[in-house]
């Protein structure tokens, strides 16, 4: 069953308090951070889920700059040590910021859909129902068998689909870390994507100053968001996702930052 956060509860939102506390208060096993237009202005925001599955906004910014935004996050004391999912939407400028921040400590994983519309903009439509299609296994099927239909893509992008098996090839491993991780289905379902992520800009945008663009259009709906906000879908196996990252060998590609020490 789904579960709402109580109604009336706690300190009232506030966007100055959000985004500048320091997020040692609790555990935050996972991140999805994210930027896109609202109204023609650009934002991005972070989205924390606790161990309890409840759903946080960490921080944001009236820009696309998402790798200021999680060097925020980091300065603000978000840690990697009792284990950190970073959900992205595959850029790589960000991939490489979380290896640098977080020592190699933190797991990543490519968003699928996200992945599907790249290779879909880079592909003849005749393609798109077999991306869409190969897609939907993966997000459905834990490995190998997930790995095995990207690779069967990615032979297919290989000779006329230059674009697409570059975006592919850059995502391969990172699309495939949550499929490696023997959660529960629902649960890896949701850790796939940054749908959770998408849901706030949604949602918040519509509850927010309809007349406003950018960041400004989301915060006054951020509040009432959050009241009415489900915990993550398949929380419950959120400890035993914990217990993987902390073992350092789960996912396709366990974190890695040659050049980084303690």
């Amino acid at each position: 069953t789904k579960t709402r956060r109580p109604l009336g509860t706690g300190i009232p939102f506030s966007w100055t308090r959000t985004s500048t506390k320091r997020l040692n208060d609790r555990n935050y096993p996972v991140i999805f951070i994210d930027a896109r237009q609202i109204r023609g202005r650009w934002a991005s925001l972070a989205l924390g889920v606790d161990l309890q599955g409840h759903k946080h906004i960490l921080g944001g910014r009236d820009d696309a700059d998402v790798v200021t935004l999680l060097l925020d996050l980091a300065r603000r004391d978000l840690s990697a040590k009792n284990g950190l999912l970073v959900v992205t939407d595959g850029n790589p400028r960000l991939e490489e910021a979380t290896q640098r921040i977080w020592k190699g400590r933190a797991y990543l994983q490519h968003c699928l859909i996200q992945l599907r519309s790249d290779l879909q903009d880079r592909t003849p439509a005749e393609l798109h129902p077999l991306i869409k299609d190969s897609i939907d296994v993966v997000q459905k099927k834990p490995a190998p068998r997930a790995k095995e239909i990207l690779a069967q893509l990615l032979n297919r992008f290989e000779v006329d689909h230059p674009g697409a098996a570059s975006r592919l090839r850059r995502s391969f491993r990172s699309a495939l870390n949550v499929a490696y991780m023997p959660v529960e289905g629902t649960l890896r379902r949701q850790l796939q994507t940054i749908g959770p992520l998408r849901v706030v800009w949604e949602q918040a945008s519509q509850m927010g100053n309809r007349s406003a663009s950018g960041l400004e259009a989301l915060i006054q709906g951020i509040g009432p968001w959050l009241e009415r906000s489900h915990r993550l879908r398949g929380h419950r196996a959120l400890p035993d996702l914990v217990e993987l990252l902390l073992k350092g060998d789960a996912g396709y590609a366990p974190p890695q930052c040659e050049e980084c020490s303690d």
